[in-house]
């Protein structure tokens, strides 16, 4: 069973992931996390913007080639893939039933979920530790 205690998000990509979700709102946005894992610890180094092709306001998805590359890149530079970010815009920092059965397929990625309701803003990071399990709340830390 895979364990996520905590999840660091440097300052920088922080200010990136919020800058995407304010440009993309009313839609979701989402992206990869990029950076390393130390045992139950993952600290975000790099956030890469991914194009959500379905443009909802309630769900997201993206050009499953484009991802792979910007995992693969990462692994070039060193960086491990951590998980995804996601915006719910006017909703609420819980996982959607959509989000779920996307989570379920891979137990240990992280999802962090970036609530949007203008001005307000509420990130919270979630993760399944495996196909038998629910939803886990992950402690998050911006440094």
């Amino acid at each position: 069973m895979i364990k996520i205690k905590l999840l660091l998000l440097s300052k920088n990509v922080y200010s990136k992931i919020i800058n995407h979700v304010k440009e993309g709102y009313p839609y979701e946005v989402c992206g990869v996390l990029l950076g390393k894992r130390f045992n139950d610890i993952c600290y975000a180094t790099e956030a890469i913007k991914l194009k959500n092709i379905i443009k909802s306001p309630r769900r997201f998805w993206f050009n499953v080639k484009h991802w792979m590359k910007v995992i693969y890149q990462g692994k070039e530079k060193g960086l491990e893939y951590i998980g995804l970010y996601h915006s719910h815009p006017d909703s609420d920092i819980v996982p959607s039933l959509y989000d779920l059965e996307r989570m379920v397929e891979a137990p240990g990625e992280v999802w962090l979920i970036i609530a949007y309701n203008p001005p307000d803003i509420r990130i919270k990071a979630w993760y399944i530790p495996n196909y038998y399990s629910r939803t886990v709340p992950i402690h998050l830390l911006i440094s």
